[in-house]
C-alpha cells in the first residue's frame, strides 16, 4: 500500500512537460475499467483555456506532487515566432495540425500582422524552442491559405 497513490489525491496536482514547463493541473483521472490501469489525465489550463488530454504513453512519472511527461506538447508551439534560415521573422504560429491525437506535427499555420496566413509542413522545420527555425531548403516556398 505504501507504493500506491490515491487517484482522488491526483486531482489538482501540477502537470509538467519534459522540459519543465508547467502545463496545468489534473482535472480528471481516466481509468480503463477492463484493464484496470490509468489511461490518462485531463489537464485544466485555466478558466478561458481549453483543457488538454494526455494519454498514459506520454507519462514519465506520477508522484503525489506532480506528473511529469515524456514529451514537450506540440500545442506549446502556438504563438511562437517562425524564423527562416536567414533570421527573418515570418510571423507567429496561429494553428497546429497534428496527426490524429498523437503528439506528431503535421503542419503549422503562420500569420504575419500585415500578410496572409500560410501553411508550412512539418518537414520545413529545422528546430523548435523559444522560436521555430525553418530549414535552409525552405526558401520562400509558402502555400497561402484562401
Amino acid at each position: 500500500m505504501e507504493k500506491t497513490l490515491n487517484a482522488k489525491e491526483l486531482i489538482g496536482i501540477s502537470v509538467i512537460s519534459q522540459e519543465g514547463d508547467p502545463l496545468g493541473k489534473v482535472a480528471h483521472v481516466r481509468i480503463n475499467p477492463s484493464a484496470m490501469h490509468i489511461e490518462g489525465f485531463l489537464i485544466s489550463r485555466g478558466i478561458f483555456r481549453e483543457p488538454w488530454y494526455v494519454g498514459r504513453t506520454y507519462i514519465e512519472k506520477i508522484s503525489a506532487a506532480s506528473i511529469i511527461l515524456t514529451i514537450q506538447p506540440l500545442m506549446l508551439l502556438k504563438g511562437k515566432r517562425v524564423v527562416d534560415a536567414e533570421g527573418k521573422v515570418l510571423g507567429k504560429i496561429k494553428e497546429i495540425a497534428r496527426n490524429g491525437d498523437a503528439n506528431v506535427l503535421k503542419s503549422i499555420i503562420v500569420k504575419h500582422f500585415f500578410k496572409k496566413e500560410f501553411s508550412l509542413p512539418a518537414s520545413a522545420i529545422e528546430s523548435a524552442g523559444k522560436s521555430v527555425l525553418l530549414k535552409k531548403s525552405y526558401g520562400e516556398k509558402t502555400q497561402f491559405r484562401k
